[in-house]
């Protein structure tokens, strides 16, 4: 059962990263210090694409998909989701721009999804809705939901987790929708934490349910500076051992609610879409 307790707050402050677009993966160690030709005719990385042209000379990366567009290859990107995000500065291979605690070391990518396929990748499981109805395409994945409410969720292996997702929404005509990520999740959806948006009502919303009773933990109380739709959106959401932090920038400023919880130890993190079509261009997944 979620508990809450303790208060909760929201915090808006100015964010020096990308309001758009944004998370980030480890570098091996091994691949540091091997020597870089940078000519047409080596390939240091084996992977079939020389070294003047690989966007990720050190490690094979025969796709070369580059999320955020910044020239550096999503397998070797300190954080794939944010263009030019370089900084680590905890050296756990994680840039500060998406690593959900940039002054503490330990934070692991679990998974960086761009859906560069045709199916659902390995891993994620549909929870809620209809398979058909989750369509991977073009660097992304479409999730109709404009009948009822579709979730796909993700083991993230502990209870320390976070979630970052890169979606693009459209504008609604009315009715209750949104579009949320997940954290703390039991597999039958029946207690998680929820970070997201209602797009019926141009808010940022902090939820928790607890089957079949829905708790609001914090609205964002700056109407002057509503989401707009349609529009492309990050939304993030950190559970840690005694809190809960749901993050969604927009134009440079960082919409932040907390608020003081109890964990219900689930693993789970997933994207809920309710009664909206939502293009979810990318989602990366953390532990620490």
């Amino acid at each position: 059962m979620i508990a809450i307790v303790g208060g909760c707050s929201f915090s808006t402050g100015v964010d020096n990263q990308p309001a758009i677009d944004a998370p980030a993966a480890d570098a091996p160690a091994e691949a540091i210090d091997v020597p870089i030709d940078g000519s047409t005719t080596v390939d240091t990385d084996g992977d079939g694409i020389f070294d003047a042209t690989d966007n990720c000379p050190l490690i094979a990366s025969q796709n070369q998909h580059d999320e955020d567009a910044d020239q550096v290859g999503d397998i070797c990107d300190l954080c794939p989701q944010v263009a030019n995000a370089n900084t680590d500065g905890d050296g756990d291979k994680i840039g500060d721009a998406c690593d959900p605690h940039p002054e503490v070391t330990g934070d692991v990518l679990v998974r960086f999804e761009p859906f560069t396929g045709n199916t659902l990748p390995a891993g994620w499981t549909i929870a809620a809705g209809t398979a058909g109805n989750f369509v991977v395409a073009n660097d992304a994945i479409t999730i109709n939901g404009s009948a009822s409410t579709h979730v796909m969720i993700f083991d993230a292996t502990t209870q320390k987790h976070a979630i970052d997702v890169g979606v693009q929404l459209p504008a609604v005509a009315g009715g209750t929708t949104f579009f949320t990520a997940t954290t703390d999740v039991k597999d039958d959806l029946a207690e998680y934490f929820g970070c997201g948006l209602r797009l019926d009502s141009a808010i940022r919303e902090f939820i928790a349910f607890d089957d079949p009773n829905f708790t609001t933990v914090a609205n964002d109380p700056m109407p002057g500076d509503a989401p707009v739709f349609p529009g492309n959106f990050r939304i993030t959401s950190v559970l840690d051992t005694n809190a809960q932090r749901c993050t969604i920038p927009k134009a440079g400023v960082t919409h932040q609610m907390t608020a003081t919880a109890s964990t219900n130890g689930r693993t789970y993190v997933g994207v809920r879409v309710g009664n909206v079509t939502a293009q979810v261009r990318y989602v990366a997944v953390y532990r620490f």
